[in-house]
């Protein structure tokens, strides 16, 4: 075999024309000839059994030669690739059959992605150190009062600071006002005028439930204002039909020692709750900062990186995105094409303004986070693998027996592999933290004058072989380990 043409096209896809010796083409023309004997009655002759010329006549040489090349192509695609020396981002394709004779044969393949990163060292970002307010401390111990108090129901109008149970369905007005088609119901339940600001669908939904009974039914519309951050609902009138199921008071707690001895039994006194929920706030707020941290260098190393990745990345990208919209628009009992529906939209269209743009994000984002691992050589420590697989069979053995057995290996190693990945994220975090305030150039500073150098190799030879490795090792550390997955079944049933 022969790489007659090798043409990368802009679109970071690889034109390649192959060329394939005469004797190559005849083996699988015989091995055609054979499979299609198999198949066809030949008068006279068990199948499989007839001489090959017979079944040459038989089937003509167009349905023999076709069978062929896509014999061919299965077992020698491979090969053409290494010929070619190309690394595939994804399946390719057989373009074109650019001659028989010789055969000639056009391969379309995409090629791997790739990412440049730009001076992303150089980034540096300020974080304030967290600080927790009196006003944060005492929501939190409202929460804590509110999570511990008794909900008795009640036979009246509901009014504030009740709790109240509710089914709803909404429908966007359409022409002259007339609601659409109303979504399926969904239940809520609100504490009467608690956080409306928060509130869903909108904020102070909770105020219409002031004065209603149980049983009873209301219909009003609510518009949403122009900037409303979801899109589909912008500027909108929407109607909501609300069904009350149930009113309940609340009644809550005081804080005291006796009740915080009664709730948390190593704490013994209001001021040691305090104490501990401000450390709580101040551990939460620590994560949130590292998080935003972590989505500001990101951002930052996005702006300066170069991508190239085939088409067919985005696409496979869109076919996810797609699938996450469907599940998330099931919760409120709808699907893509009811949603398309109310929102007045068609497919191509939703396609195009709203998920390409999230798939786009979503891959570079993807390719972005792969490529930094490697590059700053991050791996998985034995805790962090051993925290991932713990984690999980601890999660498994708390289901129920039944459902224990129903879990087949691939489900487990998948979500063990996902774990791992989120403990690789943490890492790159923390590695994230160390760049953007400069401690990694102090470390790395520190590390170079206490090194005494062991070989005479140079500096481009340790570069390269370093960054030969640090691909390798960013691939393989959330490869789950043999006999992971039935270790973990073994905990979790123990």
């Amino acid at each position: 075999m022969t790489i007659i043409e090798k043409t990368l096209r802009e679109d970071h896809q690889a034109y390649i024309v192959a060329e394939f010796e005469p004797e190559i083409w005849e083996n699988y023309k015989r091995k055609a000839t054979k499979k299609l004997g198999e198949r066809v009655r030949i008068p006279g002759f068990r199948p499989g059994k007839a001489p090959l010329e017979m079944v040459r006549r038989a089937v003509g040489n167009e349905a023999i030669e076709e069978l062929a090349i896509e014999l061919l192509v299965d077992e020698k695609y491979g090969d053409v690739l290494t010929a070619a020396e190309v690394s595939p981002g994804a399946p390719g394709r057989l373009e074109d059959i650019v001659s028989r004779d010789p055969l000639r044969l056009a391969f379309t393949v995409p090629l791997e992605p790739t990412v440049e990163l730009g001076d992303y060292r150089s980034i540096r970002i300020e974080s304030e150190p967290p600080v927790v307010t009196e006003e944060e401390v005492e929501e939190y111990i409202e929460n804590v009062l509110l999570a511990n108090s008794v909900a008795e129901p009640v036979e009246r109008p509901a009014q504030e600071g009740d709790v109240v149970y509710i089914k709803y369905q909404w429908a966007v007005l359409e022409n002259e006002d007339q609601p659409g088609e109303f979504s399926v119901p969904e239940s809520a339940e609100y504490i009467v005028g608690r956080k409306t600001e928060s509130e869903r669908p909108f904020p102070g939904f909770s105020q219409h439930l002031i004065g209603l009974t149980a049983d009873q039914e209301v219909t009003f519309i609510h518009e949403y204002p122009a900037d409303w951050e979801d899109e589909t609902l912008r500027g909108k009138k929407v109607a909501y039909k609300v069904t009350i199921q149930s009113i309940k008071e609340l009644h809550i707690p005081e804080l005291t020692d006796d009740f915080v001895k009664s709730t948390f039994t190593d704490l013994s006194s209001v001021e040691e709750f305090r104490a501990r929920v401000r450390t709580v706030l101040e551990s939460n707020q620590r994560a949130r900062a590292d998080a935003d941290l972590a989505e500001q260098m990101l951002d930052r190393i996005h702006e300066q990186a170069t991508f190239k990745y085939p088409p067919q990345l985005v696409d496979e990208e869109i076919q996810r995105q797609l699938a996450r919209w469907e599940s998330e628009l099931q919760k409120y009992g709808l699907n893509l094409d009811s949603y398309l529906r109310i929102t007045n939209k068609d497919a191509q269209t939703f396609v195009n303004e709203t998920v390409r743009p999230e798939a786009v994000k979503a891959l570079e984002r993807r390719l972005l986070i792969d490529k930094l691992i490697a590059q700053e050589n991050i791996q998985l420590s034995q805790e962090s693998y051993q925290r991932a697989l713990q984690s999980l069979a601890g999660e498994l053995s708390q289901l129920p027996k039944r459902e224990q057995k129903r879990l087949d290996n691939r489900r487990i190693s998948a979500e063990l592999e996902r774990r791992l990945t989120n403990e690789l994220v943490g890492e790159l975090i923390e590695r994230l933290k160390a760049i953007a305030s400069g401690q990694l150039d102090q470390i790395s500073a520190q590390a170079t004058d206490e090194t005494t150098p062991s070989t005479n190799a140079t500096a481009e030879e340790t570069g390269a072989v370093e960054s030969e490795s640090s691909e390798e090792d960013a691939t393989e550390a959330v490869q789950v380990k043999p006999n992971t997955v039935e270790s973990i079944q073994e905990t979790s049933e123990t």
